[in-house]
């Protein structure tokens, strides 16, 4: 390379101490590179609830296998392999971002396949796997539109079909709710108000039971009544619960 042959020319015996020196330099980046790669894949696609440290692990030796494959058989230059791969690699976010702005509702997982199968299609045909039948820069983005659209639709599709549910609860909800006011409970209700204003003991003199007169026997017979009536009404009631509002 450029910089082995002016190590050469420049420092002579010298020249090994300065290839090792940019070899660290270069190791001192990839590590770098490997972590946040690895980072920022995991803290796009892992919940945030989740730790996170296992998986950063996990997808930092996915990387490095990845590296080391591909160091079994290097490209025969850097430069060249770089310049056929890093504009098409940049090309296959553009589906992407565009649609993370204007359909952000696509989902993740899409976003996620697309890249990954635009990645893939990158590498195959900079490695000269196969050859599309278009430029590949515009194969490319039809394959992950393509696979957006579906994601959006299977998405839309999602909502639609948890949105029906939440109504369908929701009306069940409803319509047990409505029990409560069926003419029974109603005419139960002021039945427990009638017996309550206890009007036809007005002006009679009190009987006593026990010492105590008979009216207060009376409505403390009333309440435990209305009291039993509503721990039932209750529990009844609370069997909606579960369903959401």
């Amino acid at each position: 390379t450029i910089f082995t042959q002016l190590s050469v020319l420049a420092a002579g015996n010298w020249a090994p101490v300065f290839s090792i020196a940019a070899l660290a330099a270069l190791m001192s980046t990839m590590d770098s590179q490997l972590l946040s790669c690895a980072s920022i894949l995991v803290e796009d696609f892992i919940p945030s609830k989740k730790d996170s440290v296992p998986f950063i692990k996990i997808v930092t030796l996915l990387f490095a296998l990845v590296s080391w494959l591909v160091s079994l058989k290097p490209p025969a230059s850097i430069l060249s392999f770089l310049t056929g791969t890093a504009f098409a690699g940049y090309a296959i976010l553009a589906p992407v971002m565009l649609v993370a702005i204007y359909y952000p509702r696509t989902g993740k997982t899409a976003a996620f396949i697309s890249l990954i199968t635009g990645a893939l299609l990158v590498f195959s045909q900079a490695l000269k796997l196969w050859t599309p039948p278009i430029p590949a820069v515009f194969f490319n983005a039809l394959v992950q539109v393509l696979i957006l659209i579906a994601g959006f639709a299977f998405a839309q599709a999602i909502r639609r079909q948890q949105k029906d549910s939440a109504l369908q609860q929701l009306e069940q909800s409803t319509l047990y709710k409505n029990k409560f006011l069926t003419p029974v409970s109603i005419a139960f209700a002021l039945l427990l108000l009638l017996l309550g204003t206890d009007f036809w003991n007005y002006g009679m003199s009190p009987v006593l039971w026990f010492g105590i007169p008979s009216w207060v026997w009376y409505h403390c017979g009333v309440t435990l009544v209305l009291g039993i009536v509503c721990v039932i009404f209750y529990k009844a009631y609370s069997k909606t619960s579960s369903i959401p509002e």
